[in-house]
């Protein structure tokens, strides 16, 4: 029971982590293109 519930709580933070670093690389591709 113990491990669903980090699970359930580390899921939200993984997905945030996820989206935030696809958001910087895409910003990283963009400098690279205007550079």
């Amino acid at each position: 029971m113990k491990v669903l519930l980090l699970s359930i709580l580390a899921l939200p933070l993984f997905a945030v982590e996820l989206i935030s670093y696809n958001i910087y690389d895409r910003n990283d591709r963009v400098d690279l293109m205007l550079s």
